[in-house]
């Protein structure tokens, strides 16, 4: 009876804290197997390694594992064995070159995978070593001395005394039965007292995961090499005797084949390189001039990425690998999915894949470089191929390709560039070619461009618009004109997709040797300006025909285009004011005076920007045209000190106006030919004549000179020239009179002298009127 009371009383007590029961399912893949612990064990639960392979400990302590049917779908390659080991902890016995991974699924499930290799940046986390954890400790409590019976697989629970003094048994197991006499004197369950959960470890630095791995495939390396030798002949063996059940030593291990030497160069993180002697006698690579990693060439082989799309059925086997196991992305197909969109140059299309899953593709960043300069020819500038240009293999290709222009001086392995650029598919060279090529030419390299060039055209049956396009601005970079009008002419005729590009290039190629625009080719730029108004193109169109319509000197039609584009809408950012420029010089040098007149007349000085040069252009023409008030306001509107140009400019005003002295103050202190001549003009005209003869003189200007001096009457300066009529003229002007010895003479004899000396001094005149030209107008 004693007996039933207890079962009873033991039965209808409550018990805190009864474990619950977990159910634990396993799945194979290809490199990972993955277990998932159905039901919510709460948020704070941690993975990591402990000695022998992984444990998952959750936030609670009151769950067991069911593992009956953990293994019924995996094998145990990867698990050997599982393992409750009470308080929530499961343990995993791995004993592989795997890493663990985990993630929560919805409902609070927990997935646990472990894969094969070494860990991503996302899963370096659970690499991390978790504590130990305590062990059980005796808890004394006034709790009523209460035996539970717990499952079969559970073991027997010991019960204890009540406390140190009493007599009753000091350890018992509870029989089979699962009760125990009362009488047996007041007894109480141990408590086992497990720990606080640990506390989830900071997920370390994926860099210095990073960095130590790096580290260790290097070291790996130089011992491969012969460069470092590790001693390792008793190592193992303490590890197998330590690991042993029995603790018996191990048998003898078979001899294993070397390692083969891994093929260089081995990955390089993007902040730590490591090189051996080797590798820099290879000729190998691994950091940029300023101590920067070069990124491995392996992470940009773009050929190993796919194959041409041939039925369109490629994308979608593609698509298919997106997703694993539970609607989980698949890092591994998320990864192939953006390559492939990349391979066949849809680079929108991969960038949306990588903003998707940025976590779940390897080296986003170097694919949506590559996505970006399939679409748009370059890169972002802070991009990570920033600065690899010197580096090795398809580094360099693809870091030239990035940089949206190359410097002049840049490092750059051109070498590795023609190689790599070689290398690829005939469909990617004829892509990438033109874009590559005009890097090189911008930075006037054109034997790196020709080579480019001719790669690109290798394998291809006709060469592309670009391809043209690119063959004729090669042509004029290296002075062939010729050619390079062939191209553009045979690119316009085709009516290609490069055509806006060929017809600007064309016009350009035209107003740079001073020639004038046909009037066909600036109709047919009217018109492609008006299919692609609105857009970047279009308003380039509009600034070619401004320029050819000048060419042409159809000014009147050029400045009535550029003032309905004066908004700034139709033409490119910033060109406004630069074509407003170009056709008022063009104007000032080529327009009728009609045309000149009319133009100038329209223009504010006072608020139209013009270059110095421009405003200098326009008011020397009104200075010849007789406009000097309108010339000094056009100069007004300049700097406000007059440069020495601008001083010419005010001087010739001056003289213009009947002001020689004010002309001569404007080219006091300027040197020159032009201030000199003009100098020697003002003082002419206030009639220092021997100042402007002494100018004359130094100018070398005889003539200039000779008719200073005769209008000044500076006889002296004119008797000793030679072949001159004048100097004759100017050997009388000094004679006294007749010479004396005919006044002396007889009658007769002084007539005779004085008939001979007018017939000298009329034989003098006529030759002066003969051969002097009569004054100017």
């Amino acid at each position: 009876m004693i007996r039933l009371v207890a079962l009873v009383f033991a039965l209808l007590t409550p018990v805190p804290g009864v474990a619950q029961q977990v159910l634990v399912l396993g799945g194979e893949h290809e490199d990972f197997t993955r277990l998932v612990i159905d039901t919510d064990v709460a948020a704070d639960w941690v993975f990591g390694r402990v000695d022998g392979g992984f444990e998952f400990r959750p936030g609670r302590s009151d769950i067991t594992y069911d593992l009956r049917r953990a293994f019924d779908r995996i094998p145990r390659t990867r698990i050997a064995e599982m393992e409750d080991r009470g308080g929530g902890r499961l343990f995993l016995s791995v004993d592989c070159a795997c890493h663990g991974d985990a993630f929560d699924l919805r409902g609070g499930r927990v997935v646990l995978d472990i894969k094969d290799g070494t860990a991503s940046a996302s899963a370096a986390q659970f690499q991390a070593t978790l504590p130990a954890a305590a062990l059980p400790t005796l808890a004394e409590t006034t709790a009523p001395a209460v035996a539970v019976a717990v499952g079969d697989r559970a073991g027997l629970p010991l019960i204890a005394p009540e406390s140190p003094r009493d007599a009753g048994p000091e350890l018992r197991f509870l029989p089979p039965g699962g009760v125990v006499a009362a009488e047996a004197g007041p007894i109480r369950p141990i408590e086992i007292s497990l720990p606080d959960p640990p506390v989830t470890m900071a997920a370390p630095d994926p860099r210095v995961t990073e960095t130590e791995t790096a580290l260790l495939e290097q070291i790996a390396r130089a011992a491969a090499q012969g460069l470092v030798e590790a001693d390792m002949s008793t190592m193992q063996d303490e590890i197998a005797a330590a690991t042993h059940p029995l603790g018996e030593p191990p048998t003898a291990r078979p001899e294993l084949p070397p390692a083969p030497v891994p093929p260089p160069p081995v990955s390089a993180r993007d902040h730590v390189a490591v090189t051996t002697s080797l590798d820099r006698a290879a000729g190998g690579r691994a950091e940029t001039e300023d101590g920067g990693a070069c990124i491995d060439p392996a992470l940009l082989a773009l050929e190993t990425w796919g194959a041409p799309v041939e039925n369109g059925t490629e994308i979608g086997a593609y698509r298919a690998r997106l997703l694993g196991e539970f609607d989980i992305a698949n890092g591994e197909g998320v990864t192939e999915l953006a390559r492939y969109y990349v391979f066949i140059g849809f680079g929108a299309e991969a960038l949306a894949v990588i903003r998707r899953h940025p976590d779940d593709v390897v080296r986003a960043d170097l694919l949506a470089a590559m996505a970006q300069i399939m679409d748009h020819g370059h890169a972002d500038a802070d991009g990570p191929l920033a600065g690899q240009a010197e580096c090795d293999g398809a580094t360099a290709l693809w870091a030239v390709l990035a940089a949206k222009r190359l410097d002049v001086g840049q490092p750059i392995n051109r070498r590795a560039v023609l190689l790599s650029f070689g290398a690829l598919s005939a469909q990617h060279r004829r892509h990438l070619g033109p874009i590559l090529a005009q890097k090189f030419l911008d930075i006037g390299d054109t034997e790196t461009a020709a080579a480019i060039r001719s790669a690109s055209e290798r394998g291809a049956p006709t060469p592309t618009p670009a391809l043209g396009l690119v063959s004729a601005r090669l042509a004029r970079a290296t002075g062939d004109a010729e050619a390079a009008d062939t191209h553009l002419d045979a690119l316009i005729e085709d009516g290609s997709g490069v055509l806006p590009e060929a017809l600007l290039e064309r016009v350009e190629t035209t107003l740079s040797r001073g020639e004038v625009v046909p009037e066909a080719t600036i109709d047919l730029i009217e018109s492609l300006e008006f299919e692609r108004r609105g857009s970047a193109a279009g308003r380039q169109l509009r600034a070619a025909r401004l320029e050819a319509l000048a060419s042409a000197s159809r000014f009147d039609e050029a400045f009535a285009l550029l003032a309905q584009s004066s908004g700034g809408n139709d033409l490119p950012a910033g060109r406004h004011e630069d074509l407003t420029d170009r056709l008022t010089r063009k104007l000032a040098s080529d327009a009728s005076d009609a045309t000149f007149l009319r133009q100038v007349v329209a223009l504010n000085a006072k608020t139209t920007p013009l270059e110095a040069e421009t405003r200098r252009a326009v008011a020397a023409r009104l200075i010849d045209l007789g406009f000097t008030d309108r010339a000094r306001g056009l100069l007004d509107g300049g700097s406000a000190l007059p440069e020495p140009e601008d001083r010419l400019l005010y001087a010739r005003v001056a003289l213009r106006e009947g002001k020689p002295k004010v002309a001569v103050g404007y080219l006091a202190g300027l040197d020159g030919a032009a201030a000199q001549r003009l100098r020697a003009e003002a003082m002419a005209a206030a009639s220092d004549h021997l100042g402007a003869a002494s100018e004359y003189e130094e100018l070398g200007d005889a003539a200039a000179e000779t008719e200073t001096a005769w209008l000044g009457g500076l006889w002296d300066r004119l008797a000793d020239l030679e072949g001159e009529p004048r100097a004759a003229a100017a050997r009388l002007m000094l004679q006294d009179g007749p010479d004396q010895g005919l006044q002396n003479g007889p009658p007769l004899a002084r007539s005779r002298g004085l008939v001979a000396a007018s017939a000298e001094v009329r034989a003098t005149l006529q030759r002066i009127l003969d051969e002097v030209p009569g004054p100017r107008d």
